[in-house]
């Protein structure tokens, strides 16, 4: 696992900021915004997942990485954050409780990039980081500023797909703790069997000075699919 991620990082990511900023002082205070998928998209995506082997998850991938890589042009790749299940066996998958890490989700892209291409791109991502995830994102840092001089995180925008369901009629809401790690966190679920994705958007106060900003990044990434369902 090692070498495969020092092999990997042997040159230094690119920057992938989800805005601009100047922060004298970090802190991990954040809001939340609640949006409902349009149902329209909702529908175009399951046709669209069904069409061409690809899961939901990967689809919000491929649109926050094009909405990065639309903002940072300066950079060759895009680096986002994603959260991976650390039961790698039917063993460890019945233990009780949380496991779950984050990892890093690195594509280096080109101008003649298709989104079919960088869909597939994503999904290799994701078997890479499964089956070497036990070399952890802090090992990844340590190992970066050892050998890039590198300083900071290595995303500031994730993605966390959650396909569990409830087996209840009661109607369930998850509440924020007003704190968040990572500047731009999306949350996509759909526990309660409604029509639509529910979407939770954790963001940084000190990164999003106002909630119209988070809206305004919420409304590109639907605009991206949606024209990512229209083939353009």
């Amino acid at each position: 696992d090692q070498e495969y991620w020092e092999k990997k990082y042997s040159a230094c990511p690119g920057e992938s900021r989800i805005r601009p900023r100047c922060i004298s002082r970090f802190s991990v205070q954040a809001k939340r915004i609640t949006k409902i998928l349009p149902l329209h998209l909702e529908s175009e995506m399951a046709s669209y997942c069904k069409s061409y082997s690809v899961t939901p998850a990967v689809l919000f991938e491929t649109a926050l990485i094009i909405y990065l890589a639309k903002i940072n042009p300066e950079s060759r790749s895009v680096t986002i954050g994603i959260p991976v299940l650390n039961r790698r066996n039917a063993k460890e998958k019945t233990i009780a409780g949380m496991c779950v890490s984050t990892m890093p989700l690195t594509v280096v892209l080109s101008e003649e990039m298709t989104v079919a291409e960088l869909e597939k791109k994503i999904g290799r991502e994701h078997k890479d980081i499964f089956r070497h995830q036990k070399y952890s994102y802090t090992d990844i840092l340590k190992f970066l500023r050892q050998s890039q001089c590198f300083s900071g995180s290595m995303y500031d925008a994730m993605v966390s797909f959650q396909n569990a369901k409830t087996h209840t009629d009661a109607e369930t809401k998850w509440y924020s703790n007003g704190y968040s790690e990572v500047p731009f966190v999306m949350h996509i679920d759909n526990r309660d069997r409604h029509e639509s994705y529910t979407i939770n958007v954790d963001y940084q106060t000190e990164v999003f000075k106002e909630e119209e900003e988070v809206e305004y990044v919420i409304k590109r990434l639907e605009y991206i699919l949606q024209q990512m369902m229209q083939g353009n």
